[in-house]
């Protein structure tokens, strides 16, 4: 995973319980890499 991508999903989440935070971050993750497409090694531009 892209560290950029890390660091946004540790942003939103790292208050969230135990719980929460698995789904949110599953959820982020899969918007985050359905919109950047086939692109496997985006950029921080594309992020």
């Amino acid at each position: 995973m892209n560290k950029l991508i890390d660091k946004y999903i540790y942003a939103v989440t790292k208050r969230c319980n135990k719980t929460d935070r698995i789904e949110i971050k599953k959820e982020l993750e899969a918007n985050i890499y359905d919109m950047l497409g086939n692109n496997l090694n985006p950029t921080d531009l594309e992020i």
